[in-house]
């Protein structure tokens, strides 16, 4: 009996080994055979916008798409879907598809669409009975045979592809925003290898955008927001990592606004970019696009006066400055309240923010314009000068080149021609500028009643003053005929905090006393028959509020004064006439 029971199970044995070695045999040959095209995501035999969006949501671990998080790498899957061959499944993997479905030359470069063959690896054949021989009884030890954990060694390399799963969209008001699969932004390869993402839209003038994450993250992370100021169909570039050049909008975007049939890169175009937009190839070698772009570079003017757009008859002319640096000029008629910056033919803007240039008195200015931003300190931002003419002079921000000068006198053989020599003009520049008051009580702009006369300091230093009613939240400061302001810098203004009669004191040459606002501005407020100067009140002022004390004596006034000088009581009661 015991014999018969040896049989039979040796028998049932050897019939289970002679099956798996059939079932083990039938699968590797389905294994060997198994043949796909590079880039098919979804196994259906062609190559389109859907195995792109299949691969893209298998990344990310959509439900019901392989996850290529966890999927084993040697499977016919993920080597389909793994494009540019780097062993990982990826962001870039989908774009590449998406490029080579539209013909891009450097997606062509890669094998997509060619049928790969990857041989799927099983157990061998001699695997499950080699923990079987010795067992005759315990046919139950053939359930855990090996094969349970074949696939589970892969999942130590989620980690590795977790950080491209992250989207990235475009949102604006033209979004409502809301992230719109529409605008997601496509990995683009940069020239110096970073992340970075790129979109082309068609935007509007006053659109605004910022960047929004699948994850929820906005960049920038405030309420900054692009602004469009034209209409027109735009490259818009990402880098998520706020590593965008200098001309980049807060080091994560750029927008660069299409020329005609051309693509405006912010970095140097990639090789095969140059000749897509040039009909015969030998037209313009693609060495030649480089050696032209330097001087190519035109500046324009552009404002409210001319709705923000380029126009030739707005373009700057290159001028010698007195450094050497580099420098345009244009003369212009301006209104009161115009704006404007300047935008170069290469698509960037100087000042390169919403800061405008904002004219404050009408009239004709010369526009100076230096695009390395290497101003003087009264330039604007470091890259603006805009400065009113005086009739039939221009006033230069820097030294007037030699040439300038004769151009505004008529033909040299006129009778004046003798009376202002051109070495005469330096001459007589300094005493010819004049001092205003200007602030929200003149609306900013130029009044020849807040005109401020020459006053003669205890120190020698050049100063002037002017007596003026004020009232609490008065806010002011002093610009010269020459168009300078003082204190320099917007917003630096002086803010009166009570009413009164005020004696105002100014020094152009930034040498006030500690007690004087930005060392420019000395206001003190007039106590009743009294005038409170900054300094050592000059001998001929005390005896100036005595009436009848002998009269000031006339040897007095003078002594310190110049003697063209008359002094006139002004009020209410003479209409401060």
């Amino acid at each position: 009996m015991k014999q018969l029971k040896r049989a039979v199970s040796i028998v049932l044995v050897l019939s289970m080994i002679v099956a798996m070695f059939s079932m083990d045999f039938t699968m590797a040959s389905a294994a060997d055979t198994a043949a796909r095209l590079l880039g098919d995501a979804d196994g259906n035999g062609s190559i389109n916008v859907f195995d792109a969006s299949y691969i893209q949501k298998g990344i990310t671990g959509t439900k019901g798409y392989p996850d290529y998080r966890t999927m084993d790498p040697e499977s016919i899957d993920y080597k389909v879907a793994d494009v540019d061959g780097n062993g990982v499944v990826n962001i870039f993997d989908a774009s590449l598809v998406q490029k080579w479905i539209t013909g891009d030359a450097n997606a062509r470069k890669y094998p997509i669409g060619e049928p790969i063959e990857v041989e799927v690896p099983t157990e061998p054949a001699t695997q499950a009975p080699a923990t079987e021989a010795p067992v005759t009884e315990a046919p139950e030890t053939e359930a855990p045979a090996t094969e349970a954990p074949v696939t589970e060694a892969p999942a130590t390399e989620a980690p590795a592809t977790e950080a491209p799963v992250i989207d990235y969209y475009v949102v604006g008001s033209f979004t409502s925003w809301a992230i719109d699969d529409a605008y997601k932004l496509e990995a683009h390869e940069s020239d110096d290898e970073a992340e970075e993402y790129k979109i082309v839209l068609d935007l509007k003038a006053n659109d605004e955008f910022k960047v929004k994450s699948s994850d929820g993250k906005w960049f920038p992370d405030n309420a900054d927001n692009y602004k469009i100021t034209e209409d027109g169909t735009y490259n818009v570039y990402f880098r998520p990592n706020k590593d965008g050049h200098d001309d980049w909008y807060k080091g994560y975007i750029y927008a660069s606004k299409q020329a005609p049939a051309t693509v405006d890169e912010p970095t140097e175009a990639p090789a095969t970019e140059a000749p897509a937009t040039e009909a015969p190839a030998t037209e313009a070698p693609a060495t030649e696009a480089p050696a032209t772009e330097a001087p190519a570079t035109v500046y324009y003017l552009v404002g409210n006066f001319n709705s923000w757009t380029v126009a030739d008859e707005y373009a700057l002319t290159a001028i010698e400055s007195a450094d050497g640096a580099e420098e345009y000029k244009i003369v212009v008629d301006f209104n009161k309240g115009d704006e404007f910056k300047v935008k170069s033919s290469d698509g960037k803007w100087f000042p390169d923010n919403a800061d405008n240039y904002k004219v404050t008195e009408a009239g004709t200015y010369n526009v100076y314009f230096r695009p390395n931003k290497d101003g003087h300190d009264d330039w604007y931002k470091k890259v603006i000068y805009a400065s009113l003419q005086t009739p039939a002079t221009v006033d230069e921000p820097t030294e007037a080149p030699a040439t300038e000068a004769p151009a505004t006198e008529a033909p040299a053989t006129e009778a004046p021609a003798t009376e202002a020599p051109a070495t005469e003009a330096p001459a007589t520049e300094a005493p010819v500028i004049d001092y205003y008051l200007v602030g929200s009580f003149t609306e900013w702009a130029v009044d020849e009643a807040y005109k401020l006369a020459a006053h003669e300091s205890a120190d020698g230093a050049e100063e002037y003053k002017i007596v003026v009613e004020l009232k609490a939240g008065d806010e002011f400061k002093v610009k010269s005929s020459a168009d300078k302001w003082f204190p320099e810098g917007f917003g630096e203004n002086y803010k009166v905090t009570e009413d009164g009669t005020y004696n105002v004191y100014f020094r152009p040459n930034y040498d006030g006393h500690d007690d004087w606002y930005k060392k420019v501005i000395y206001a003190s407020l007039q106590a009743p028959a009294t005038v409170d100067e900054p300094t050592e009140a000059p001998a001929t002022e005390a005896p100036a509020t005595e009436a009848p004390a002998t009269e000031a004596p006339a040897t007095e006034a003078p002594a310190t004064e110049a003697p063209a000088t008359v002094y006139y009581l002004v009020g209410n009661f003479n209409s401060w006439t």
